[in-house]
């Protein structure tokens, strides 16, 4: 058997429909823009094999919203294409989010075909436009909890929307945005406003203007990529700059990727530093924890959405992030480890064999052994480290495991003498809705393994015999 296959044999991803620990009110969602490109070119979504609409499986996963986003042009991503989105949605007991793109493309800023070009007109088509989408929303019976009027309208390469009139910081800019948060209100008062920022190290000023111009609306939102300077470690920070505008605070659009994954010619639009973030599901697992962590437990912390969500490659409708979405481009599986991020618990997790059945426990004395009795294994924590690493932290014990000379692992109480490790880079397989992941000793390179006498070890081996290795097994 060969290493390719051996790799996408033994990972499997973990299902969990554990929710947050926080109210239900924190907001847990992605955008999915892509889904009905997707099906009509010929993409199944599916769960352990078996088709299942998208949206049952995020529900599942723990999220309480999902979002369509809309353009103005005729097609499929105007309102009427994504009212059955909306249905769809509302039908796996989501809240549904609209995002007003004001556009006839995706990142297209220009006034739409067929839109008033004088400013009192145009004004005015914005104010009906999003009315009148929300009352097509209202006439299949489904209500969104949250709108975005625009889409990262103070992004500096474009320079505000509906240009030329919404210069950025213009009269014109302020009263285009009103407009549109109007509108909602006017709809439902009870639906949440957001208004997009594109990153927060540099929103000062459009938030500032916000407030200058009294814009109504409820929730600041943010873009929050790692692979565009989105480092978690800053996000206290920038929570910290934001509470001066005593407006609620999300994360609205964001992701990381989870391998190096790719099936078509098209170059996955991100640029992550090797340095910073690993391309593996175990450090998007924790990124995005970390973050939704701490935005839920900021007092002013409302949400976090993820972008994209559903957005694999597929016969000629290539993907520029099937390394971020959430469903496999050659299996069309769900991917929910990421999925299982979003909300304020630390990721826990149990070291188990997926063949062998055993799992990890401390004896008396401190060492690592093996145990077939579930109900003795010790759970584990993990603290994220440059480079993609990271440290096994035991939630028992309170200590960290370390790699004696002899090999054997033993748990301390030094997190300076705690053993480094990764997950090896690979391809997602899946089975019976678990996933695991090879993880290997920095210090030593060997992977941690069940030998055939169900020893735990540590082998320079990676070939057909590596279906006994230890797996690292996500818990939710």
């Amino acid at each position: 058997m060969s290493l390719k296959k051996i790799i996408a044999i033994v990972f499997f991803f973990v299902y969990s429909t554990g929710k947050s620990q926080a109210d239900d009110s924190f907001i847990k969602g992605g955008w999915f823009y892509h889904v009905l490109d997707k099906e009509m070119n010929g993409f199944t979504y599916k769960q352990n094999d078996l088709p299942k609409d998208c949206f049952q499986s995020v529900a599942e996963a723990g999220w309480n919203y999902a979002g369509i986003e809309v353009l103005t042009k005729q097609g499929i991503h105007d309102i009427h294409s994504n009212l059955q989105l909306a249905k769809r949605i509302d039908d796996a007991g989501l809240e549904l989010a609209v995002n007003f793109l004001y556009g006839d493309h995706l990142s297209y800023r220009q006034i739409p075909k067929g839109w008033p070009k004088k400013f009192p007109e145009l004004k005015e088509k914005l104010y009906e436009y999003t009315l009148n989408t929300l009352k097509t929303l209202d006439s299949i019976g489904v209500k969104p909890g949250l709108v975005k009027v625009g889409n990262e309208v103070d992004h500096l390469k474009y320079g505000g929307f509906l240009l030329p009139y919404g210069k950025l910081y213009s009269k014109n800019f302020y009263e285009l945005l009103q407009a549109g948060c109007q509108a909602v209100r006017d709809f439902d008062p009870s639906i949440k406003i957001v208004l997009h920022s594109y990153v927060p190290k540099d929103n000062e000023q459009y938030l500032k203007g916000l407030i200058d111009n009294k814009i109504d609306f409820d929730i600041i939102g943010f873009s929050f990529y790692p692979h565009w300077g989105g480092y978690v470690k800053d996000l206290p920070d920038h929570l910290t700059k934001m509470e001066q505008f005593n407006k609620k605070i999300m994360i609205i659009e964001t992701s990381t990727p989870w391998s190096n994954f790719t099936v078509d010619s098209t170059p996955n639009t991100n640029n992550i530093e090797g340095d910073t973030y690993a391309r593996n599901p175990l450090s998007a697992y924790i990124w995005y924890s970390n973050a939704s962590k701490i935005i839920s437990e900021h007092p002013l912390g409302a949400g976090i959405f993820i972008w994209p969500s559903a957005y694999p490659s597929v016969n000629n409708s290539a993907s520029t992030k099937e390394d971020q979405t959430f469903w496999d481009s050659t299996t069309e599986n769900f991917i929910p480890l990421p999925a299982m991020g979003i909300g304020n618990k630390s990721p826990v997790f149990d070291l188990s064999s997926a063949y062998k059945g055993l799992f990890l426990t401390v004896n008396s004395e401190d060492r690592i052994t093996l145990t077939p009795n579930s109900n003795e294994t010790v759970t584990f924590t993990s603290a994220a480290l440059p480079k993609g690493q990271f440290t096994l932290f035991c939630i028992e014990k309170d200590k960290f495991i370390s790699i004696q000379k002899d090999g054997t692992l033993v748990l301390v109480s030094s997190e300076k003498i705690a053993e480094r490790w990764k997950p090896l880079d690979h391809h997602i397989g899946y089975s019976q809705g678990k996933v695991a992941i090879i993880i290997q000793s920095v210090s030593t390179g060997k992977y941690l393994m069940v030998n055939s006498k169900n020893q735990l070890i540590l082998s320079e081996i990676l070939d057909d015999k590596s279906l006994n290795t230890a797996f690292y097994t996500l818990l939710k």
